[in-house]
């Protein structure tokens, strides 16, 4: 909720079962996310813009900074793509950015 961003990284699945982001690629502008704190207290976030780009192209200055013109954002990020067994990673990253409203 401070000024800034929060940035998330999690899995979209894993070997054996779906992980946190299995539907991060659904995510589309105006969507709603919530965040509980520790406290109980909730922060409400709406989506502002979503890309998919590949894994040499990600800005990381883009996703640490609030997105365009807000000033505390939520980014959320996760591989996708195609899956490259010589690097063990995916050739893509979902990339979503939300703003506190």
């Amino acid at each position: 909720g401070e000024v800034g961003a929060v940035v998330v990284d999690a899995h979209a699945s894993g070997r054996l079962r779906e992980g946190l982001f299995a539907y991060i690629d659904k995510m589309t502008v105006g969507d709603t996310i919530v965040i509980e704190k520790g406290d109980g207290n909730k922060l409400n976030y709406r989506v502002i813009y979503t890309e998919e780009v590949p894994l040499d192209q990600v800005d990381m200055k883009k996703l640490l900074l609030p997105y365009g013109s807000s000033t505390r954002g939520l980014n959320l990020i996760t591989c996708s793509g195609s899956y490259v067994k010589e690097s063990a990673t995916y050739d893509h990253r979902t990339i979503v950015y939300a703003e506190q409203v």
